[in-house]
């Protein structure tokens, strides 16, 4: 273990500097780990030991750090100045600059109290009752300390220090006094120190005020002067912020500034905005050289081959195709390039893109449900004997389809199901049937072939449906953290779960427009595409009320439920999983999905009484079969409709 061996090196590894502004630098200096939660719950636990994270561990660190500023003071004969409410501290500092003969030292320390973010520790409960502590971000006004000095290459400064653990602090320089950098013959007598590169720094930046328009954070020119006035070299540095947003020119500079705008309203950090919006100047500039129009994006093979240049040319970071899904799905929604134009190496895959597009616009059929028959439409394809990798085979696809019968259809599911599950089996004779009728629609079946397609058994045995119990749901309800955005609105989805029974893709596909407050009905979208009344209850409209006021971020998403990091899209059905999977750890429940909280709403209401249509019209079945087995769940009415066991006749 090496210890630092001065400020510069505790700075470079743990501390992060942010330039604020220029007429006056104001550079940040914090802890990074420190900024959140998390990092202080680890530092409490691991630094200072302690087996609960609660800030009254941080008193006596506080405590000590307040002595040392005040000891400083003292056995410095540096005078103290309480701040009063209202005092312009720079009047203060400018009295005592008038009476100071140094070159550099500190002027005087000043006490003000200031309103700051800080962490508190706040008392939360457990759903059996008990208590446990939880740090929390807060606000609250304490003690800051200003440290103004005066240094030879600075000018005035100060550096103000919270007196709240983790005593995050500021640097002001005074940006009159950066009026110029050293001159090139100034070099051998003016040494480029830290100083003199930050008088450099800021006399360039203020050079160049004009682009503070378009980036008040930005990269700045420093050059590098040897001892003979000449000037060596000269790099981009940077200081604090970010790179300065690059021109966009080329076939997409038109769509420039709604591509940011819509970066802006996902959520998307400063830096990835500017990240994306290179990758898009770089992209406009290969086609503007390429000589090829914006809708060239689609045909994936352009693509591949704009990374493929970047790769070659030793670039490291964004040289995947997937670093441009933002800027395509952009160009996609504003029309400006169509789908996805896959190049098709076989007639087979040529028409698995039109039996794909069939599924999506015509059957209106969900994501999951595309990929699935087109994947299950691939295997059967290529796997079919008559349709193999032979090229004239490949290449009469049309009169191959032709010559399929009803007997090498069976053969076919036979030999697939069985080696593999039931699940299986049927997942591949849904998939199949529809394509068949699909091809048959076409013309490229002589005959009706869906009817061929064997089905394939899956017996269960009767058992009771695994649903989850009255007091679990009341555990998993009660975990939530009401208190915060994200514990909003998981409580808002747990409830619609356990009260309504909802799957997860119909509470992830709720729209704020399908909730009509005034008569108290919330509408769904089932299976199909179905929609479907349902009363809101008082309970459930509350907590979707408290998330949309205090929780759910402001996007343009039409969804109610979205993420709560960038981009703030709509929360997806296995975003709802996650969230009740999340909810029973801290349950410390066994996890469970969506569905098991479905059954548990259909148990409850067959104990209270209700008939099996009622569960069928709430659940909203359209099968009535899929009802009928919550009926073993009742072993009461069940043992009414047992027959006695004869007399005398051995059981």
């Amino acid at each position: 273990m090496t210890l630092p061996r001065s400020a510069a090196d505790v700075l470079s590894c743990y501390v992060t500097f942010e330039v604020e502004c220029i007429d006056r630098m104001y550079l940040n200096v914090y802890v990074p780990q420190l900024r959140y939660a998390t990092g202080l719950v680890s530092y409490i636990h691991r630094q200072l030991g302690k087996p609960v994270a609660s800030t009254a561990a941080l008193a006596p660190v506080s405590e000590a750090f307040t002595r040392s500023v005040r000891s400083f003071a003292a056995s410095g004969g540096i005078p103290w100045v309480d701040f009063a409410k209202g005092q312009r501290k720079d009047d203060v500092a400018q009295e005592y600059l008038a009476g100071f003969t140094g070159t550099e030292g500190v002027l005087f320390i000043g006490r003000a109290q200031e309103k700051v973010p800080l962490f508190r520790t706040r008392k939360r409960r457990r759903a059996d009752g008990s208590s446990y502590p939880w740090i929390a971000a807060e606000t609250g006004v304490v003690n800051q300390y200003y440290c103004y000095c005066v240094d030879e290459d600075f000018g005035p400064f100060f550096i103000k220090f919270c007196s709240y653990f983790p005593f995050n602090a500021k640097l002001c320089i005074n940006g009159k006094y950066a009026e110029r950098p050293a001159m090139p013959h100034e070099a051998e007598t003016r040494p480029v120190t830290l100083g003199s590169r930050m008088l450099e720094t800021a006399y360039l930046c203020r050079l160049r005020r004009h682009d503070l328009v378009a980036c008040p954070s930005l990269w700045v020119s420093v050059s590098h002067i040897d001892g003979t006035g000449e000037i060596m070299t000269s790099e981009v540095t940077r200081i604090g912020g970010l790179r300065p947003p690059a021109e966009v020119t080329g076939p997409l500079a038109e769509r420039a500034a709604a591509f940011k705008q819509m970066l802006i309203e996902q959520g998307y950090a400063r830096g990835t905005i500017s990240a994306h919006l290179g990758l898009m100047s770089r992209v406009s500039r290969w086609l503007d050289v390429q000589g090829l129009p914006a809708r060239a994006l689609a045909d994936l093979a352009e693509v591949d081959r704009f990374f493929a240049e970047r790769r070659a040319k030793g670039c490291r970071l964004r040289i995947t195709a997937r670093s441009l899904v933002p800027l395509l799905d952009f160009l996609r929604d504003r029309q400006a390039i169509g789908a996805p134009v896959v190049p098709a190496a076989t007639p087979a895959e040529v028409l698995l893109a039109e039996y794909r597009t069939y599924l999506e616009q015509e059957r209106a059929a969900t994501a999951g449900t595309v990929v699935n028959f087109t994947k299950y439409a691939g295997i059967f394809l290529r796997t079919f004997p008559r349709l193999g990798s032979d090229a004239a085979q490949q290449a009469d696809l049309a009169a191959a389809l032709g010559r399929l019968t009803a007997a090498e259809v069976v053969t076919f599911v036979t030999g697939w199901a069985s080696c593999r599950s039931p699940a299986y089996g049927q997942a591949m004779v849904y998939a199949l049937r529809n394509l068949l009728r699909y091809l048959h629609a076409r013309g490229l079946l002589s005959h009706a072939l869906a009817e061929a397609v064997p089905t394939v058994p899956g017996w269960k045995p009767a058992r009771p449906v695994r649903a989850v119990t009255g007091q679990q749901m009341a555990a998993l309800l009660a975990c939530c953290d009401r208190y915060s955005a994200i514990g909003r609105r998981d409580y808002a989805i747990m409830l619609l779960l356990t009260r309504l029974g909802l799957r997860a893709s119909e509470v992830a596909g709720i729209t704020l427009a399908d909730i009509d407050w005034r008569q108290g009905v919330l509408r769904v979208r089932g299976k199909g595409n179905i929609l479907a009344e349902l009363p809101l209850p008082a309970d459930v409209g509350e907590a979707m009320a408290g998330y949309l006021r205090r929780g759910r971020v402001h996007c343009g998403s039409p969804h109610l439920f979205v993420r709560a990091k960038a981009p703030f899209t709509r929360l997806a059905g296995t975003g709802i999983t996650a969230v009740v999977q999340r909810a029973c750890r801290r349950a410390g429940l066994p996890e469970a999905g969506p569905h098991r909280l479905r059954h548990a709403v259909a148990a409850q209401l067959r104990r209270e009484g209700a008939s099996l249509s009622e569960i069928a019209q709430l659940l909203r079945h359209q099968d009535e079969r899929t009802t009928q087995r919550y009926a073993a769940d009742d072993v009461e009415a069940l043992a009414a409709l047992a027959r006695p066991c004869p007399d005398g006749a051995p059981l």
